[in-house]
């Protein structure tokens, strides 16, 4: 199951990041925001409830005679954009979006190397589909071209150090043996096949042993170290090491058909229809929330108070929280008061948020065989024990837009370790480890970097989620239901969207998905009261 999400521009991600003073505006006017996404052949558009985006003017709105709520939303990732796209689409606009940082987008970040587009956080589409709404935005928006070139898993060159390139017939075996295991793990969770104490990092080791067996003698050695290569690429797509992922939920998560795309232009270019029809004054930026008061603790009317650090507060009928979920574990004891309840902060420590990060590297003179594809980093198991983060970069791709500019992803504990050095240090780490498996002792050096901290970041604290050995579906289930619950006999006030809250979690998709279904809850509960909550 490919994640790589959730995390890695067109005249739309560029505005955004060469406009930073106007980013840091506390109060961002939607004039300004329309000018930098509008694009000359736009059209006005709305979301129905398969996510795809229609005439606004097409939908059926709340009655404008009722009182409308006072709706807060915490994040302008896509999560929160998206909720606040839909509520447009069904009239209630009393709404103000909180983002602590000074740009849009959250975990969806598109920057700039050398004249390329770098992903910081999302980079694929995942489920190139009508099934997937994030496709479907990107489609109507115009920002993928037919045909659509998929991610491609089995193209590249395998190096060992001192530079020995592995023969393609190996590697091709190896390939389809590792598809096959990986659809093994997969058909498991559908059987309702159970193991009890096993990790996925335990069974793909033992799987591999197995398949390891059918390969003649003077290919298996090569074999197991580029089935080892894939090993370390699945860990960079599920956030974490293997040995820390329950094995029986490998799957759980719905995968869409299509395989994973990119967008050319930049993915923070999907946020262009969710920001062009905000209201005025919508979006207030370096607004960081330090306290939720909610529920009993305050009078009947508001239902909750959200204070920012700079001292600011905010009245709301309803909340949707769409920060990913390493705030919540990071902060939820003193965020919220009354304290979440028990089974809500169950979940939050139960689920994985994992650790990944891209790093992007340019060069002064082209550098890369464009007939060559990814230079695959094929160890021996010994050699990802070393205490250098750079034994989780198992492949270093080129650019496509570019000869120049290579890409690489490291996770779990070498994403951390890859953070604490500097730009400088990365670099030379880089230069030593291309020197080695290259086999050329003159292989240049990067002039510059740029690259993604996502776990040192207090406004994230990772990158996604992931179902560890103490996860269950019931958790994501758990986050996902407001507070107070409806079935309690009570009102809700806290909703709460993100990834970490889908079904298909650790995705772009989801996160949309869920900041939609959190605004239908809204729309619904203000249909029901016709008007106001009581």
């Amino acid at each position: 199951m490919k994640r790589n999400t959730i995390f890695n521009s067109r005249k739309i991600c560029f505005n955004i990041l060469h406009n930073n003073f106007i980013c840091r505006r506390n109060i961002v006017n939607s004039n300004t925001l329309n000018e930098w996404f509008k694009r000359k052949n736009s059209t006005s558009k709305k979301e129905t409830n398969n996510n795809t985006l229609l005439n606004l003017d097409e939908i059926d709105k709340i009655a404008q005679t009722w009182k409308h709520p006072k709706i807060l939303i915490v994040g302008a990732g896509i999560a929160g954009l998206s909720a606040a796209y839909r509520l447009v689409q069904r009239g209630l606009c009393n709404f103000t979006i909180l983002e602590a940082s000074d740009r849009p987008g959250g975990r969806i970040n598109s920057s700039r190397i050398s004249n390329c587009v770098a992903e910081l956080g999302a980079k694929w589409i995942q489920g190139a589909s009508y099934a997937n709404s994030v496709f479907s935005l990107a489609c109507i928006e115009g920002l993928l071209k037919s045909p659509l070139e998929r991610q491609n898993l089995s193209k590249g060159m395998f190096y060992t150090k001192g530079g020995r390139v592995l023969d393609f017939s190996v590697v091709n075996m190896a390939y389809n043996a590792f598809s096959l295991i990986k659809s093994d793990a997969f058909a498991m969770y559908d059987n309702g096949e159970i193991i009890s104490n096993q990790t996925l990092g335990k069974y793909m080791k033992k799987r591999i042993e197995a398949e390891l067996i059918d390969f003649p003698d003077f290919y298996r050695s090569d074999a197991k170290l580029i089935l080892n290569t894939y090993m370390e690429l699945l860990k960079t797509q599920i956030g974490e090491d293997l040995d820390l992922i329950n094995h029986n939920l490998f799957s759980c998560s719905s995968t869409l058909p299509g395989g994973n795309v990119e967008i050319q232009s930049g993915f923070s270019d999907v946020l262009a229809p969710l920001l062009r029809n905000l209201p005025d004054c919508s979006v207030h930026y370096s607004k960081q929330v330090n306290k939720i008061n909610w529920g009993k603790k305050l009078k009947k009317d508001p239902r909750a108070i959200v204070s920012c650090c700079d001292g600011s507060e905010y009245k709301a009928d309803y909340v949707i929280l769409a920060f990913p979920l390493g705030v919540l574990k990071e902060s939820h004891k003193c965020l919220f008061c009354p304290e979440l309840p028990s089974k809500k902060t169950d979940a939050i420590k139960s689920l994985g948020f994992g650790h990944v990060n891209q790093l992007y590297l340019s060069f002064e003179n082209p550098i890369w065989n464009t007939e060559e594809g990814s230079l695959f980093i094929a160890r021996s198991s010994d050699d990802k024990y070393c205490d250098d983060w750079t034994k989780g970069l198992s492949t270093i791709i080129r650019v496509p837009q570019s000869k120049k500019v290579l890409y690489g992803v490291v996770a779990g504990n070498d994403a951390l370790e890859m953070e604490k050095r500097t730009d400088a240090e990365v670099i030379q780490d880089v230069t030593k480890l291309m020197r080695s498996f290259t086999g050329n002792s003159s292989f240049p050096q990067a002039n510059k970097l740029v690259r993604s901290s996502w776990s040192n970041n207090p406004l994230f604290n990772g990158a996604y989620t992931y179902l560890g050995l103490d996860s269950t579906l019931e958790h994501i289930n758990d986050l996902a239901n407001p507070v107070p619950e409806k079935s309690a006999g009570s009102t809700p006030i806290l909703l709460f969207a993100g990834e970490h809250t889908s079904k298909n979690y650790a995705t772009v998709h989801g996160a949309r998905n869920s900041g939609v279904r959190e605004a239908d809850r809204i729309i619904e509960l203000t249909t029901q009261f016709k008007g106001l909550p009581t």
